[in-house]
């Protein structure tokens, strides 16, 4: 009973103590994240790498309060520098492919291949940046799937963003039959392209030639430059007056189709 009255005297004001502090610094911490959520909104460090700053700021106040107390209730610094080394080794092993979509998400946030709202196309994904997580990047489909990427995946991968540049080039592969007149066929789209208000032809000149020989078809290619917000509409535009005006002028877009030549055997007769 005394050696416990001894213990009690002697560790009971360091735990009040280190309870004191547990209390006062988790009440700072609060204050201080408020105060830097604030200042984040005023400052012009861009939304993306807010939450980032926030929970990195979270994650190092608390360390420091924990060592604080650690310190206050008797233990020694050296014994808590090996204490979180083993506790830091041991998390990493656990947790490796995730610290490597953290290291990802930073690369992320600090390079900014892609914001939110941009068109992007990541590990094989096509869809609207909609959220950017340390871990993961949420990804809107344009049928509103949400999808989830691992940031490892998205910085060690291909990231192609429709919406960084404000102009784009469309791109169409137009097929026509080898019977029909290709003239007449670059002339008509050549014509719709001048009257399209969309269409950047001042800027630059739009390219309406016969690319290939396929096996069913001549292909006429396309190249005209929009606007990336018109790019759809454009593209939907373009594709129904090419049929429109295909059809009023008698040019066929063809099907694959195969040619069969059957030869008489005369020694079969």
């Amino acid at each position: 009973m005394k050696h416990l009255l001894s213990l009690l005297e002697t560790y009971l004001p360091k735990l009040i103590t280190a309870a004191i502090i547990l209390a006062v610094g988790l009440l700072l911490i609060k204050i201080l994240l408020k105060l830097l959520s604030k200042a984040l909104k005023k400052s012009k460090i861009d939304v993306t790498m807010h939450k980032f700053i926030h929970t990195s700021c979270k994650i190092i106040l608390l360390i420091l309060l924990v060592i604080i107390i650690l310190s206050t209730i008797g233990v020694e610094m050296t014994s808590i520098v090996a204490l979180f080394s083993v506790l830091g080794l041991a998390v990493s092993l656990a947790v490796k492919d995730s610290l490597a979509n953290a290291a990802g998400g930073i690369i992320l946030l600090f390079s900014k291949p892609f914001e939110l709202g941009d068109y992007v196309m990541v590990d094989g994904v096509e869809g609207s940046v909609a959220h950017i997580n340390v871990l993961h990047t949420k990804i809107n489909t344009v049928d509103n799937k949400a999808i989830y990427i691992p940031n490892g995946l998205i910085s060690d991968g291909q990231i192609i963003n429709y919406s960084r540049e404000d102009k784009r080039r469309l791109d169409l592969d137009v097929p026509i039959s080898y019977s029909d007149d290709f003239k007449l066929a670059e002339q008509l789209i050549s014509k719709l392209l001048e009257e399209h208000p969309l269409a950047l032809n001042e800027e630059k000149e739009p390219i309406v030639r016969v690319g290939a020989f396929a096996d069913s078809a001549v292909t006429i290619v396309v190249r005209v430059w929009v606007k990336n917000s018109d790019y759809w509409t454009l593209k939907y535009d373009l594709l129904e007056g090419i049929k429109e005006q295909f059809d009023q002028n008698g040019i066929s877009i063809p099907f694959n189709q195969l040619d069969v030549h059957l030869l008489k055997n005369k020694d079969a007769q």
